[in-house]
């Protein structure tokens, strides 16, 4: 058995005094017991040894010892980088990154619809109160794509098809005060046809008069209100050609009758074959036509758009 040598002990005194250190305190009690252990250990010589020590053989126990002293050192290092902030390993705390909300989409500005429109409109939503007093307070809300225009309380194409024949379309919103007698000689009142104020009155005064075709009355509802639906369509004799041109009638125009916001001139027949989808709505005491108007020639795209503001309607008494 071999004791430590003094060289051997300053080794651990040196080692010692590293770890007492305030710096080294979190590693001391780690390497402290390596360090006992080293010391408490006898030195034995292993069987493959020879029996005559040599001076190669003296400066193993030196060199087993600063081995020793290189291990603790390490496990020391391994100790201190592991306590280290940011430090990996088996031993390694990681600090959690702070959480991040996911983005969220900001709500969808909410338009106001534009009131009272007037001339091209741009895609959008628009509120027209198309009545005179006292009903003036009715609101009827519509949402337009590309290409439309606005024309007091008539919605008509900004540019094709427009608005008269072969496939011109248009709509219109009114109340009907009369209907005209003869409506090639509308002018004056002699011939004016009263009407009263529900939908059935004026439902039964269409179907009573002679000059123009008008099919049998439907039910329909449009913007939540209900009421009936009749298809007028417009002779071709009084038209010169494919205008809305009528040479022998008053002003040239071929009008069916008086409304409340446009007295005796509102809007007249666009051509020959021009048909108005009549929808003659009861909105809380107010009657309201909505008419919608297309020729024979009229494509399937320019009647999808008349049905898709249609579909939009909100009426509010």
């Amino acid at each position: 058995m071999t004791d430590f040598s003094a060289s051997d002990q300053d080794v651990s005194r040196v080692i010692r005094s590293w770890l007492d250190e305030d710096r080294h305190e979190d590693a001391s009690r780690v390497a402290g017991a390596v360090l006992d252990r080293v010391e408490a250990t006898p030195r034995r010589r292993t069987t493959w040894w020879s029996a005559r020590r040599t001076p190669v053989m003296n400066k193993i126990i030196p060199i087993g010892l600063g081995a020793a002293a290189v291990v603790v050192i390490l496990i020391v290092g391994a100790q201190l980088f592991a306590s280290a902030p940011g430090g990996v390993g088996a031993g390694a705390s990681s600090t959690p990154s702070p959480s991040v909300p996911e983005p969220t989409e900001p709500p969808s500005p909410v338009a106001t619809p534009r009131s009272d429109p007037e001339g091209d409109l741009a895609p959008g939503e628009y509120v027209a109160h198309p009545l005179a007093a006292p009903n003036d307070s009715l609101s009827v809300t519509f949402t337009v794509t590309e290409g439309w225009s606005a024309l007091a309380n008539v919605l008509v194409p900004a540019g094709d098809p427009g608005v008269g024949p072969p496939g011109g379309i248009g709509i219109q919103f009114e109340d009907v005060t009369t209907l005209n007698g003869d409506p090639c000689d509308w002018s004056g009142t002699a011939d004016d046809i009263s009407v009263g104020p529900t939908v059935d009155d004026l439902v039964d005064a269409l179907l009573a008069q002679t000059a123009y075709e008008v099919s049998e009355p439907v039910d329909v509802t449009i913007g939540g209100y209900g009421g009936k639906r009749v298809d007028i369509v417009h002779p071709t004799e009084p038209f010169a050609g494919e205008t809305s041109d009528a040479p022998e009638c008053d002003e040239g125009n071929y009008r069916l009758w008086s409304t409340s916001t446009h007295g005796p001139t509102p809007i007249y027949a666009q051509g020959p074959a021009n048909r108005w989808q009549t929808n003659i709505l009861e909105v809380d005491g107010t009657r309201l036509v909505i008419v919608t108007m297309d020729f024979p020639g009229t494509s399937s795209s320019g009647r999808a758009e008349m049905d898709a503001i249609m579909d939009s309607l909100v009426i509010e008494p």
